[in-house]
């Protein structure tokens, strides 16, 4: 009789002969006696196949559908290339678990990712936020603090600034929940603020400027207008 060894990411599928015919499934296989009570003599081979196995893709925290991939044991092939997305955030890689570090890169060949035959394997989309440049300024575009924010989180005021004879009332714009770079102006009682393309960065929200330049103007009495106007980057700067 004879027995057969499977290796790892192989299964058994039967016992053929010489003629190619199934003689026979079991992992030991036994020839059958003649008439005379003697063993048939002949060759007898195991069929053994690698297994078959999925990869399945998770976009973990993104947005969009990829499909199964499968995959054959011992048979390289590249991932399917990410289709997914995630709004802030940009592709890094593919994690074997959801909080992991990137295991894979986009599309990278894999081979042998389990010996498990009909397992599926899932790999988990690695995004990282884009960070954005948010700069607190004096009205005359002095820097008072920068800061890198991650998109979708808030940067955080510096300490008051102070200006000789004029008492400081706020900042121009709202700085939460940033999804760009940021220029903020701070506000004094009395000062004008220039424009946000003086700083060479895209400034606070148009309806925030007013708003801060409404409060000087009514600080002053309503007795100076000051041509300012937020501009956005690229937009050109004609005299007011």
């Amino acid at each position: 009789g004879s027995a057969v060894t499977v290796s790892e990411g192989y299964r058994f599928v039967c016992w053929v002969d010489a003629n190619g015919s199934e003689v026979g499934t079991d992992a030991e296989y036994l020839p059958s006696r003649g008439d005379d009570g003697l063993w048939h003599s002949g060759t007898y081979t195991a069929n053994i196949v690698p297994i078959g196995y999925e990869i399945a893709f998770d976009a973990n925290g993104g947005e969009g559908e990829m499909d199964n991939m499968q995959m054959t044991y011992d048979v390289p092939a590249n991932l399917t290339k990410n289709a997914f997305m995630r709004i802030g955030y940009t592709f890094q890689g593919w994690a074997t678990e959801p909080e992991g570090d990137v295991a894979y890169e986009d599309a990278q060949e894999v081979v042998n990712l389990t010996a498990e035959d009909g397992g599926t394997v899932t790999l988990y989309a690695v995004w990282e936020p884009v960070v954005f440049t948010v700069t607190f300024v004096m009205p005359d575009g002095t820097v008072l603090d920068e800061q890198h924010i991650p998109y979708g989180e808030d940067a955080a005021a510096p300490e008051n600034p102070t200006m000789e004879g004029h008492d400081f009332i706020g900042w121009d714009c709202e700085f939460t929940n940033v999804t760009d770079d940021l220029t903020v102006v701070a506000l004094f009682e009395g000062v004008p603020v220039m424009t946000g393309s003086t700083y060479g960065k895209t400034g606070g929200s148009d309806a925030g400027m007013f708003a801060g330049i409404t409060a000087l103007l009514l600080a002053a009495g309503g007795t100076a207008a000051y041509g300012v106007r937020q501009r956005r980057r690229g937009e050109r700067e004609d005299a007011e």
